[in-house]
């Protein structure tokens, strides 16, 4: 069984069904408001499903958020032996916002806040045991588990193993020579087209796509909602459209996407079908509302695949 590593980002969202925009001084009941996992937490969750053997690394506190999210991922089968639990400190929380009629939403939340941790025996064992790493932009801001970055990344490097890195829209805030390392220590960068020009310093389009091959990356992946994704690499160039499905919530699409593609990638899909297979997950992922827990389920992306006659081999 093929193992992929998720390093940090681990993030509970309190989610809250509401009507966007909110206005100063407007109120608004709503309901039901609950806790769900969010961030990287949603790849371990897709990821597990399709049948990868997936490990969590970094830290929360031993607080309802933590808890929470960690009973989530064990009970979804993530090995949680690489998570940390720091007394005194508080688990990373993100406030969803969510408006399904509108298919908008907006994100309110804090890094998670306490000591931070060291780079243990069974967190290393966990990276020389992978197959792959996925990380995202949203682990540069986080300070608890900075000492877990370079030596995972490096052990990775060393190995010679797929490294997959998903910018996120919080590179906005992050200066720019930090995102240059970050592109450098991955060999699969994956953006949406509005998140071009943070990644790649400023550029766009073709001049983009060579500056980040030039740092090192092997593949570019460019989400392009529903019209599909694209993959560029120094010998080929793939666009795969996307499916065509009602949107309800577009929250954990992106998510979606990056696991089922590195379960093609570790399963050898050629490039057109890893791209077909995250896009089916995406367009999976859009007709449900939120992300955690309801992440698509095996089932349901081989139903997307075969209502347009698409057969990929899938554990389901």
């Amino acid at each position: 069984m093929a193992r992929l590593v998720v390093l940090a980002g681990m993030v509970t969202d309190l989610i809250a069904m509401v009507k966007l925009p909110i206005m100063a001084g407007a109120s608004q009941d709503a309901r039901p408001m609950q806790f769900e996992a969010g961030a990287s937490a949603n790849i371990m969750i897709l990821a597990a499903r399709l049948g990868l053997d997936v490990a969590a690394l970094g830290a929360l506190g031993d607080d309802p958020p933590g808890r929470f999210l960690l009973d989530v991922l064990n009970s979804e089968h993530v090995d949680t032996a690489g998570v940390q639990i720091v007394p005194g400190s508080r688990s990373p929380l993100t406030l969803a916002l969510i408006d399904s009629d509108a298919h908008q939403h907006v994100f309110i939340g804090n890094v998670g806040i306490g000591d931070s941790i060291a780079f243990d025996p069974v967190q290393s064992a966990s990276v020389d045991a992978a197959d792959a790493l996925y990380w995202q932009g949203y682990v540069l801001y986080e300070t608890q588990i900075k000492p877990l970055v370079e030596p995972c990344l490096a052990a990775m490097r060393a190995r010679q193993r797929p490294v997959y890195f998903d910018s996120g829209p919080t590179l906005r805030s992050i200066p720019p020579d930090r995102i240059q390392w970050a592109v450098r220590q991955s060999t699969i960068v994956r953006m949406t087209e509005d998140e071009i020009a943070l990644v790649a310093a400023g550029l766009t389009g073709e001049d983009a796509y060579r500056y980040l091959l030039d740092q090192g990356v092997e593949a570019v992946i460019v989400s392009h909602g529903a019209a599909g994704s694209t993959l560029i690499a120094r010998d080929e160039r793939v666009h795969v459209a996307g499916f065509a499905v009602p949107v309800v919530d577009t929250v954990g699409a992106g998510d979606s996407f990056n696991a089922a593609f590195l379960y093609g990638l570790l399963h050898h899909f050629n490039r057109a079908d890893c791209l077909r297979l995250g896009n089916a997950a995406g367009a999976a992922a859009v007709q449900k509302s939120g992300a955690g827990r309801n992440v698509p389920t095996c089932a349901e992306i081989k139903a997307i695949l075969r209502s347009s006659s698409f057969d990929l081999e899938l554990p389901c």
